[in-house]
Parts: C-alpha cells; structure tokens; sequence
C-alpha cells in the first residue's frame, strides 16, 4: 500500500470508531452529550427583545406598553408571559430566561423518547445529531426568553405526532396565543409539505384542523385583550408595513455569502447526502427543496434572517428523519447514513454555529457573558 492509501485508511477507521461510539454509547449520554456541546458551543444568553415579554409576564392584566405603541407587536406572543406570571418566574429577566431554557430542555428531552419509542433509537439519535448541526442550537441557546422556544417544541411536537388526532388542534392553538404569525407560516408550509408526499385527504384535513386551531387560539388572545382593555395597535404585521420589504432585502444580502452558510450550516452535509441517496424518491426531494425556498422567500422580510430560517425549516428536516424509508434502513444503508452524521458531528464540533442578524454574523454568547462578569449590576438583573 502506498502511503496515502495507509493514510486514507486510517482515516476511515478512525471514522468508523467513532461512529460505532456515537451509535453505541447509551441513550440517555449520547442525549446528554448532544445538549451539553450545544450549550458549550453557542452559550446560553437572552435575546434582545426579552425584556419586553418579561415586562408583559408582570402582569398579564393590563397592558405594560401604553405609550409605547412601537413595543406593542410583543404582546402577540403570549404564551411565554402568561407561563412565567403562573410559575412566577417573572421576577427578573434571569428568571424568565431560565423558565425558557428549563422548558426546552424538558420539552425537547420527552419529544426525543417519544422519536424513540415510535422511530426506533438510530432515529432519535440522527434527530439529535441533526440538531447538533442546525443553527437552531445557536437560536434557541442564545436568545432564551423569547417564543422561539415554544414556537420549536410546538412545530416539534406537530411533526412527531403527526397521526395524533390531539396534538395538531392542541399546538395548533397554543401557536395562535404564542406566536401566530411565525405559526401560520410553518402550518402553511408543512401543508405543502404533506401535499407533496402524502394524499390529499391527508392534507386537507391537516391544514383544516391546524389553521383552524390556529385561528381559534389568535382569536381567543384578541378576546383576552379586548376584555383587559389592552388595545393593541401595533403588531408584527404593521412593523413590516411600515417600515416596507426594502430595508430588510437590503440587510439580507448585506452578507451574502455567510447568510448563505449560516442557514445550515454542517447540516447542509448531512441533507445533500440524504437528498442525493434518495434521489429515486422524488417527493420527499421535492417537498425538502420547495419547502426550503420558500422559507427563504419569508425570511426576505426579517431582520433575524438565520433565526427566521432555522424556525421555519426545522420541521421539515426533522420530517427528513422521521420518513418511514429512513426508519427501516437496510443494514448496509444505516451503516451509510451512520458514517455520513458521524462525519458531520465531528465536523459540526470544529465548525461553530452562526447567525446573521441584520446584515451582522454573530457566533456565539460568550461576547455577552463576558461582559455581563465584567459588569455584573448591567442589564440581567434589572
């Protein structure tokens, strides 16, 4: 053998090894490792807009942002407020924040046993491992206290129980009182989504009963307001009307190439194999593709455009794996998809999480926590 075939072997076995490690390691370590390197990488910190769903969990009775029509768009996403008022996390910023990330760590641990209950334990480990990769890990760590977290477990859930007859009114709703806007959008667009792969009785009745939720659980928060006397003027819709699309086209092709990048990121492997295996299956190829171009097209008028992305289009690729010709791999095949997220996971490790926030590439919370143990009386513990 020559030396760079030696070398080519080696590399393989060394792959092989560890993903044999991955895949062989117990659940619940491979669960713990998966969220302890996300939280190692990308830290964990608010997001910017978290005071203003603190300020509105200090009392969901009345409107906190009379005078303030421009912090008004806030109060539509009102899951999280009511849920820190009742558990009476609400007393701090560092308070609130926390209740989301205990509430994701929960929520998302009992939505992986249910994968692996009904997928099987290789898909609920390619689960975590897809999102290890996705730059949602960056999104939901690094900006804690906003609906990013319940609108993902809510999308989360309506994918993994997708034959459940409750799950979609029940998400369905709870997205109309947390975020219904960003919740329509992921309806929307899975019903495409189901469309394009399944029947059309299928579809209709998907799309019926989630907007119809949906639609219930708006209506019931507009209700809340209008009996509280809230009068809200200014939502996220008039936001975009009045500033128009051109600032937020402009701020999103400010940095074309790492938007590009960010999107994905390392995931961006492990779906051009999966796509590129299963190139036969057409459907499935066609709905990921479709699906992903149009949450492109949403995110044009965002600001947040990586985090924007990463909500929408984590349903889909979490759809990705739980397709029942992923879930019934013959032994060769598994083998093939195992070395594929085993190469990704390791590079995922080297190559850092980013976002792109109007026109502006952040990598990770470390900046703000080393400035918060700089000045720890600065703005977490107001």
């Amino acid at each position: 053998m020559t030396r760079s075939e030696i070398i080519k072997s080696k590399v393989i076995l060394a792959i092989r090894q560890v993903t044999r490690r991955l895949f062989g390691i117990s659940f619940w370590a491979f669960h713990v490792l998966i969220l302890g390197l996300s939280v190692l990488q990308n830290g964990l910190w608010y997001s910017p807009q978290t005071v203003l769903f603190w300020l509105a969990s200090k009392d969901i009775f009345r409107n906190p942002f009379l005078g303030q029509a421009d912090n008004e768009w806030a109060l539509s996403s009102f899951l999280g407020p009511a849920l820190a008022y009742f558990t009476s996390t609400n007393r701090s910023i560092l308070s609130y924040s926390l209740l989301h990330l205990v509430v994701f760590v929960v929520g998302f641990t009992a939505l992986t046993l249910v994968i692996r209950h009904q997928y099987g334990d290789f898909v609920a480990r390619a689960s975590l491992i897809v999102f290890f990769l996705s730059p949602l890990s960056n999104v939901l760590f690094t900006w804690l206290g906003s609906p990013d977290t319940l609108t993902t477990l809510l999308s989360m859930a309506i994918v993994v129980s997708w034959n459940n007859s409750w799950a979609l009114p029940i998400c369905g709703f709870l997205l109309g009182v947390n975020h219904p806007e960003q919740g329509s959008i992921i309806l929307l667009l899975l019903t495409l989504f189901s469309l394009l792969t399944r029947t059309r009785r299928e579809t209709i009745q998907f799309a019926l009963t989630g907007m119809g939720a949906l639609l219930v659980g708006a209506l019931a928060l507009q209700w809340y307001f209008f009996i509280h006397h809230f009068e809200v003027l200014y939502t996220r819709v008039e936001y975009i009307l009045l500033e128009g699309p051109f600032p937020y086209v402009k701020a999103t092709f400010s940095q074309p190439f790492a938007l590009v990048f960010s999107l994905y990121n390392v995931l961006l492997l492990f779906i051009i194999g999966y796509l590129a295996y299963y190139s036969r299956n057409r459907k499935i190829a066609r709905a990921f593709v479709v699906y992903s171009v149009l949450a492109f097209m949403v995110m044009l008028v965002t600001l947040d455009q990586t985090r924007v992305f990463a909500i929408l289009t984590y349903p889909a690729v979490l759809l990705l794996v739980l397709s029942p010709s992923f879930q019934h791999l013959e032994p060769a095949d598994r083998e093939f998809f195992e070395i594929l997220l085993g190469i990704s996971f390791l590079i995922g490790i080297l190559i850092p999480r980013f976002t792109v926030f109007n026109g502006n590439v952040f990598f990770s919370a470390y900046p703000d926590i080393i400035g918060f143990l700089h000045n720890p009386d600065g703005p977490l513990l107001p």
